[in-house]
């Protein structure tokens, strides 16, 4: 239970008092409180506890509607408790957790939505009228490896988008089988010359007429017609991965993944949905050594449209490889909240993020 109104009632001189101690000594008045060690840290989450005297206390602590007696975790960077440490306490302070005790006085709260790589600070509280808080501590988040990342798999995995400088940004659009992106720049859009937008009239593989020009086709009844032979090639490794924009992009063995090996990191892999930064996408998490890599759903480009549709609700990524049964689509992996991991795929023109591999 977050941002509950009883802290706005908190005096500065309180939180000073009972949290800046220079010895790192809990003050007497802090006796009736304890904070407690921070476990379970991950990239954007953290369970810290605490514990409180029950019996004794000159004031009486806070009950919960259920007659549970109740707690504080008072949690932030170290600008946010600066804030908090401060005369000018602020009116409203968001980062706190109030928790119900346990028999014992004991108490754990799990912080969520943090920042990964970033140090917070934190302490326990009770109050009534009063308030009395236990030293401060701090623990830091954990940081993403950067390079390949070996999740244990038959290749190693990028630890961000292509085109992406953060784990947390999405990177660049592509259209399969292409190496660069249809804009020079994304906000506001700004369309290359020859292009207006992810739609098949910008696509390179089809002619001015509308015809197939014959590469990654599998020349099926129904289907466009090609000028020439369709070459029958379904993959980038058809063509030694020089229509790749991973490979274009970094050089290397660097590569875009092939349906199977997206399956491969499905299936040996734990899925968490939450939020980096501000952004949101599915945290996956080897089982085989624990290594982790972040996948922020970016949304696609499609037709015209001057903005990603879905974004920050549903990432589309490309595989390296064609539909066979249906060669104007590509195959492509696509996330959502609920930790949903689905083998799909896209119309080739369409403008979907990527993420590379290498062994």
């Amino acid at each position: 239970m977050k941002g509950n109104s009883l802290i706005t009632l908190i005096a500065a001189a309180c939180l000073v008092a009972a949290c800046q101690e220079e010895d790192g000594q809990e003050t007497p008045s802090a006796s009736s409180v304890k904070t407690g060690e921070a476990s379970n840290i991950s990239y954007f989450s953290a369970t810290v506890s605490g514990s409180v005297t029950l019996e004794g206390c000159s004031d009486p602590l806070w009950y919960s509607q259920d007659g549970q007696p109740c707690a504080y975790i008072i949690y932030g960077t170290e600008d946010s408790i600066r804030e908090l440490l401060s005369p000018d306490f602020p009116e409203v302070t968001k980062n706190n957790v109030l928790v119900e005790c346990g028999t014992d006085g004991s108490f754990s709260a799990e912080l969520t939505e943090l920042e990964y790589d970033t140090r917070y600070y934190y302490f326990a509280a009770r109050t009534y009228g009063s308030m009395y808080c236990g030293k401060l501590k701090s623990f830091k988040t954990k940081n993403f490896s950067e390079g390949p990342v070996d999740m244990g798999l038959s290749v190693k995995w990028a630890s961000r988008n292509l085109g992406a400088s953060k784990v947390e940004e999405y990177g660049d659009y592509y259209a399969w089988g292409d190496v660069e992106p249809y804009y020079s720049s994304l906000n506001p859009i700004k369309w290359k010359e020859g292009k207006s937008g992810y739609n098949w009239e910008s696509y390179k593989y089809l002619t001015a007429d509308g015809f197939w020009n014959g590469k990654y086709y599998i020349q099926l009844e129904g289907y466009w017609r090609c000028e020439g032979e369709a070459d029958g090639k379904t993959d980038y490794k058809d063509y030694s991965y020089k229509d790749d924009p991973a490979r274009h992009v970094l050089g290397g063995s660097w590569r875009t993944p092939s349906d199977v090996e997206w399956l491969e990191l499905k299936e040996n892999c734990t899925w968490s949905w939450m939020g980096a930064n501000g952004v949101y996408g599915l945290l996956a998490t080897s089982k085989i050594n624990g290594n982790s890599i972040f996948l922020p759903v970016g949304g696609r480009f499609f037709g015209s449209r001057e903005k990603p549709s879905e974004k920050g609700e549903v990432g589309y990524y490309w595989a390296s490889c064609v539909e066979a049964e249906c060669p104007s689509h590509g195959w492509a992996i696509r996330l959502k909240e609920g930790n949903v991991f689905k083998n799909d795929f896209s119309e080739r023109c369409e403008g979907n993020t990527v993420r590379a591999v290498t062994k």
